[in-house]
C-alpha cells in the first residue's frame, strides 16, 4: 500500500469515526468518551502533518519559516483544544470563557505570520491577476468580513456578561476577520501555483479556513445553544472544526509526500 493511499485512508478513516460519534451515537453509553476522542484525534492529526512536512521540508532557511509558523498556529489550537476537553469532559466546568480561549484566538497571529511570509517569498505579483478574479475576491472579502463584523462585533457584546466573557467573544469576531486575510491570502497562492501540487495544498488549507470561518460565526450565532449542549448546533460546529483540522493535516501530509518522492527522484539521478 502506497503511503498516499494510506493518507486517504487515514483521513476519511477519522471522518468517518468523527461523524459517526456525532451523528449516530457512535459507543452506546460510552459516546460522550467517543466524542470527545474524536474532537481530539483532529488536531492531532494536523499538528502531526505539519512537524511531517516541515521535516520533509527542512527546519531551517526562510522558505521554512511560512510552514514553521502554520505548524504553530495548528499546535497552538491542539492546545486549545485539549484544554477545552479537560474543562468540559473531565473537570465538567464551562469552558467558555477559559485560559483555551487564549491559544484559539493567539494561533491567528502565526497563521496569519506563516501565509503573509510565503505571499513575500512566492513574489506574488497582483497586477498579474485577472482584473475579474481580484474583483471576484473582493466581493467575496467584503461579504466574509460583513458576516463576521455583524455577527461576530456587533452581536457579540452583552451588557449582561462580564467583561472577560465580552472581550472573548469581541475576540473571535476580531480573529474571523484575520481568517479572512487568511483565507484570500491562501486562494492569492493557489491562484499563482494553479496546476502544480502547491495548488492542492493551497486548496486543502483553504478549505480548512472555510470551514473554520463558518464554524466560528455559527458559534457566534448560536453561543448559548452550542454551550448548553444543543444537539443539533453542537454537532454540526464540532463537526466543522473537525473538518476543518483533517483538512489542514490533508494539505501537510499529501505536501510532504509530494516533497519526499520529489527528493527521492533528485537522489536517483
Amino acid at each position: 500500500m502506497s503511503k498516499q493511499i494510506f493518507l486517504y485512508i487515514t483521513f476519511f478513516g477519522l471522518l468517518s469515526f468523527s461523524l459517526l460519534s456525532y451523528w449516530a451515537g457512535l459507543g452506546g453509553e460510552r459516546n460522550l468518551l467517543f466524542l470527545n476522542i474524536a474532537y481530539l484525534l483532529a488536531p492531532v492529526f494536523s499538528v502531526l502533518g505539519g512537524l511531517y512536512a516541515v521535516k520533509i521540508y527542512g527546519w531551517r532557511g526562510m522558505t521554512s519559516r511560512p510552514f514553521l509558523f502554520l505548524t504553530l498556529g495548528l499546535l497552538l489550537w491542539m492546545i486549545g483544544e485539549i484544554l477545552w476537553v479537560y474543562y468540559d469532559f473531565v473537570i465538567e466546568v464551562t469552558p467558555y470563557p477559559s485560559i483555551a480561549d487564549y491559544f484559539y484566538l493567539f494561533a491567528y497571529v502565526p497563521l496569519f505570520l506563516g501565509l503573509f511570509e510565503q505571499v513575500q517569498l512566492s513574489k506574488v505579483r497582483l497586477k498579474r491577476f485577472d482584473p475579474v478574479i481580484v474583483f471576484l475576491f473582493g466581493i467575496i472579502a467584503i461579504l466574509m468580513a460583513g458576516l463576521a463584523t455583524y455577527f461576530g462585533i456587533f452581536l457579540a457584546y452583552d451588557s449582561a456578561s462580564t467583561l472577560m466573557e465580552n472581550a472573548v467573544a469581541i475576540g473571535y469576531g476580531l480573529a474571523d476577520m484575520v481568517i479572512i486575510l487568511c483565507a484570500l491570502l491562501v486562494l492569492i497562492l493557489a491562484w499563482e501555483f494553479r496546476g502544480g501540487s502547491l495548488m492542492r495544498f493551497y486548496m486543502f488549507i483553504f478549505f480548512g479556513f472555510s470551514m473554520t470561518f463558518i464554524a466560528d460565526v455559527g458559534f457566534a450565532v448560536y453561543n448559548e445553544e452550542y454551550l448548553a449542549g444543543g444537539w443539533w448546533i453542537r454537532n454540526t460546529l464540532d463537526s466543522l472544526w473537525i473538518m476543518q483540522y483533517l483538512y489542514f493535516g490533508m494539505a501537510f501530509f499529501a505536501f510532504g509526500l509530494h516533497l519526499k518522492v520529489a527528493q527521492e527522484r533528485l537522489i536517483e539521478r
